[in-house]
């Protein structure tokens, strides 16, 4: 008998998809759960894999098969979001934003306690946290690591009671805004 093999409706034999373990290693120990993983390439044409577990941040240059910690200055228990802009990936961790180079994370100042962050239009868009929760705040053009966050922000319905729960991709030539009971548009 044949193991693995898909027959197709002429005939022909093929190797069925499946999956491999990659790390050896668990990122973490094992002991955390792994909360984010990115793909994230450089210009330069070199390409990593960005993971994230409890306090630690990871990076490999294998397709995610060993890795090294960069960063472990996070906030246990909050997820990571990260997006990339240039040959930077951008992050928030509720209590830490910083970006990622390839090799080490630089911290970068914006409004405090960012859960969500986006770029859209070569700028980066960011919300959550404490404070102002229908408050969209976004960086200068082409520079995601400087906000003006007395400026720089558009408050999405904030009488409504309703609190922003994530940014979703680009779509189209629109921005998708969620709130806990509605979603908003973000057009230009």
């Amino acid at each position: 008998g044949l193991k693995n093999v898909l027959l197709d409706k002429t005939g022909s034999a093929s190797s069925r998809q499946g999956f491999i373990q990659l790390n050896g290693t668990a990122i973490g120990g094992g002991s955390t759960d792994v909360n984010a993983v990115y793909n994230f390439e450089r210009s330069n044409g070199n390409n990593y894999c960005v993971a994230f577990s409890s306090i630690t941040g990871y990076y490999s240059t294998d397709a995610c098969q060993t890795f090294t910690a960069f960063v472990t200055t996070l906030t246990r228990l909050n997820d990571v979001n990260c997006a990339a802009h240039g040959d930077r990936l951008y992050c928030v961790n509720n209590q830490y934003n910083f970006f990622f180079d390839g090799t080490d994370d630089t911290p970068f100042t914006s409004a405090a306690a960012l859960d969500f962050i986006r770029v859209h239009h070569n700028t980066c868009f960011a919300a959550g946290g404490t404070g102002q929760l229908s408050r969209l705040y976004y960086s200068d053009l082409n520079d995601c690591a400087t906000w003006s966050t007395t400026l720089n922000y558009v408050d999405i319905n904030v009488n409504d009671g309703d609190v922003i729960t994530g940014i979703g991709p680009p779509l189209f030539d629109m921005l998708i805004i969620y709130k806990k009971f509605s979603t908003w548009a973000l057009k230009g």
